[in-house]
């Protein structure tokens, strides 16, 4: 039987054994809980001050025990940053002529095993037209300095207003169109911080920038508004991180994005008012790519894999049609977190790698 479709599944397995049990993210909804957990567990080496983990859980006591006062709840303090995003958006914007030179210190720091570099970039978005001579264009998202470009493969960096149009300077991805380099769309938080709390499997502490909804710029990022129909009803109220934005190679209008509360698409991404339909919401979603070649093929990725093949109105889970089939396993090996990638050298190929 001629063999439509291939896939390669580069499986991480990541035994995490921090204590005796693994507790799931929801269990520490309420970030005290989160803390007498972690102090009494001393498998977190919650006595060592020096700890990579202990040092995330001081600063995050330090920002949230006081405030999340008298109850602990995270999604309060989600609902209360609505509060602020509607507010943000209420004002009215101060043109700024302030300029900004680099004092440094550039390139990466030498000597110390544990040296830092000069900040954290999360996501590296290369324009659909990309070739390296003529077109030189790349962005980067951080999730604390916003959205930067380049046009000269990377020598010199420009940051697109998120510094100055967002309610925070989070940028979790970027989409940008292939129709027109000009439409932008990015997503917003931290992407790769935690729902909520927990010690294990992923020993997060409390995401310091949950969304505030997707964003567009139709003028190459000199100007940003909210594109959240449809979607802000879900963030309003719930702890809610974006991870994945995506613009389909044959519509501009066409965008979709994962989220900790499913999958989402608009097929009017360019019109006055956008309007967005959870068009999956089975589990807390990573990934999601277009098939390279065929825009109508789309790939997502959570704690399982889906496809549609009809430009993402649809859905059905495809683990198990080629091969990994989670029942089998023993029951510590359930899927966590899956990331995909494509390729346009490959197309039938379809990478998937996994944390258990």
């Amino acid at each position: 039987m001629k063999r439509l479709f291939s896939t390669l599944f580069i499986v991480m397995f990541v035994v995490v054994c921090y204590s005796q049990t693994t507790p799931k993210s929801d269990e520490f909804l309420n970030y005290y809980d989160f803390l007498i957990d972690f102090y009494t567990d001393k498998n977190n080496e919650s006595e060592n001050p020096e700890n990579f983990f202990t040092k995330r859980v001081e600063r995050s006591k330090r920002t949230w025990a006081a405030k999340l006062y008298p109850d602990g709840d995270v999604n309060r303090m989600a609902r209360a940053y609505f509060d602020y995003y509607e507010e943000f958006h209420k004002r009215t914007i101060v043109s700024s002529t302030v300029s900004w030179t680099c004092l440094g210190p550039t390139g990466m720091p030498a000597g110390s095993s544990s040296a830092k570099g000069n900040g954290r970039i999360h996501r590296l978005t290369f324009d659909p037209q990309y070739n390296g001579t003529t077109n030189k264009t790349i962005y980067a998202t951080t999730s604390f300095g916003g959205l930067w470009k380049t046009i000269d493969d990377g020598a010199n960096w420009l940051v697109l207003n998120t510094d100055t149009q967002l309610p925070s300077n989070a940028v979790s991805d970027v989409a940008i169109g292939h129709n027109n380099s000009n439409n932008i769309f990015i997503s917003t938080g931290w992407a790769d911080a935690s729902l909520v709390t927990q010690v294990n499997p992923n020993r997060a502490t409390v995401n310091p920038y949950y969304t505030h909804g997707i964003y567009r710029s139709i003028d190459g990022g000199q100007n940003w508004v909210p594109i959240n129909n449809g979607f802000e009803q879900y963030f309003s109220t719930e702890a809610v991180t974006t991870r994945r934005i995506v613009v389909s190679p044959a519509n501009d209008n066409i965008v979709l994005f994962a989220t900790s509360e499913g999958l989402f698409r608009t097929n009017n991404a360019l019109s006055t008012a956008p309007f967005w339909l959870r068009v999956n919401d089975d589990c807390d979603f990573r990934g999601v790519e277009f098939k390279p070649g065929n825009s109508n093929v789309v790939y997502a990725s959570g704690t399982e894999i889906y496809r549609s093949t009809d430009a993402g109105s649809t859905w059905v889970p495809i683990s198990s049609m080629y091969g990994l089939d989670y029942s089998a396993l023993p029951e510590s090996f359930t899927p966590t977190r899956i990331n995909i990638a494509v390729t346009n050298h490959d197309p039938e190929r379809l990478y998937a790698v996994m944390r258990f």
